[in-house]
């Protein structure tokens, strides 16, 4: 906003490059001066930013405007987290066709997670076959495939080696298949659980 007078700056005077999402850019242009005594138009940007999942320390945000800077500081403390999501690869299945249950295990805190492990107790109405496991970065791209995991069908074990840094994540596949003979009206598996240890 302008001061006292104005709420919103017109158009005129500012533009705003959202291209990056790390590093916004204002433009300003033809943003006139007060004539009136001790008077001047302030330009404030406000914004809301969301801190991504990173490592505990301190951090400073600048702002930059030609050859003058300026500094807002925070502070990530230690935090350990996990979250756990599950997602089935079809809506419908029939009896004897295979299917996948996708867990992603995601370190939402700021220290490194080892020692990760999944717990998923499977349906009667599956039979297991195998699992995949890889790696994904803070964007859901993929960082490793083919990650080898150990245990089935209700325990799944990650390597020893494998660290989870803030804001990766371990997906897990498990191939299943519905037994031919099976006519329940659901066969489902709602429960899954993430488990991993602090890297201190």
């Amino acid at each position: 906003h302008f001061g006292n007078v104005l709420s919103t700056p017109p158009s005129t005077w500012l533009s705003v490059n959202q291209q990056s999402p790390q590093n916004l850019e204002w433009n300003i242009s033809n943003m006139p001066g007060n004539c009136e005594l001790d008077k001047a138009y302030y330009l404030v940007i406000e914004f809301q930013a969301k801190v991504l999942p990173q490592s505990l320390g301190n951090y400073h945000n600048t702002a930059n405007l030609g050859t003058l800077n300026s500094n807002a500081y925070y502070n990530v403390i230690r935090s350990a987290k996990i979250n756990t999501t599950k997602q089935v690869s079809t809506e419908f299945v029939e009896p004897g066709q295979s299917f996948d249950y996708i867990i992603v295990v995601t370190n939402e805190g700021s220290v490194d997670l080892k020692d990760i492990n999944v717990e998923d107790q499977l349906p009667s109405c599956v039979t297991y076959n195998s699992q995949t496991a890889r790696k994904l970065d803070v964007n859901g791209n993929p960082i490793s495939n083919n990650v080898t995991v150990t245990g089935g069908p209700t325990n799944f074990f990650f390597p020893t080696s494998f660290i989870l840094q803030p804001g990766e994540s371990a997906e897990l596949t498990i191939s299943v298949t519905r037994n031919a003979n099976d006519q329940s009206e659901q066969c489902c598996n709602p429960k899954a659980k993430g488990i991993g240890t602090p890297v201190d």
